[in-house]
């Protein structure tokens, strides 16, 4: 008998950037905790479709003029990469999406 899983709809994406980020912080934070009880794998995600939702609403030409002595520069390139990675494979690797919420973190902090 093949068990079926519900897909969990995500809640609708903030609207404003401080509420957009606090949504990024905790993502980051249940990702996390999954890392740490060894569960590396996270299938038909809600994180997969916020990862959809905040690609679609960037724009890296900003990120991509800055000079590339500037460490936000890389930052940004990174979470471009790996957003872009995310949605490509249609990964489910866990580590894969910490690295992107991280990315955005880190760019903004």
């Amino acid at each position: 008998m093949k068990i079926r899983r519900k897909k969990i709809m995500p809640p609708s994406m903030p609207e404003t950037p401080e509420g957009r980020f606090a949504d990024v912080q905790m993502l980051l934070t249940e990702l996390v905790e999954l890392v740490d009880h060894d569960h590396y794998n996270v299938y038909e995600s809600v994180f997969f479709d916020r990862v959809v939702q905040i690609m679609e609403g960037m724009s890296f030409k900003t990120v991509e003029e800055l000079d590339d002595s500037d460490p936000l520069k890389v930052l940004g390139l990174r979470m471009r990469d790996t957003g872009r990675e995310i949605i490509a494979t249609k990964a489910t690797s866990t580590k894969l999406f910490v690295r992107f919420f991280k990315s955005i973190v880190d760019y903004m902090s």
